[in-house]
């Protein structure tokens, strides 16, 4: 099972009123995020693994930024890479990019 798969799980269990949209990649969220109301984003920063330095979840949230509703709309950033300081630095440019800082 997925990762994200995992969280649905968590995130979905009964007696709870959460709804959650999966979506592999950053066309699908997009039009995910454009279709509905989105309370909160987990975003993987890496959305496809097979692209050596892929960083399209933070260019998506990026991008979410700029549609007025979602500007301060919570985003949870996960991710499997390892090494935690190059991941630090690379979140926080990221989100200062993004102007979330």
């Amino acid at each position: 099972m997925l990762v994200q798969e995992h969280l649905s799980k968590i995130m979905e269990e009964p007696g709870t009123k959460v709804k959650v949209f999966l979506c592999n990649n950053t066309k699908d969220a997009y039009h995910c995020a454009m279709d509905r109301t989105i309370d909160l984003f987990v975003v993987d920063i890496i959305l496809n693994p097979d692209l050596p330095g892929d960083s399209s979840g933070l260019n998506f949230i990026q991008n979410i930024r700029h549609i007025s509703h979602y500007m301060l709309t919570l985003v949870i950033v996960a991710t499997s890479l390892e090494d935690e300081i190059p991941l630090l630095v690379f979140m926080i440019k990221g989100l200062k990019k993004s102007s979330c800082t």
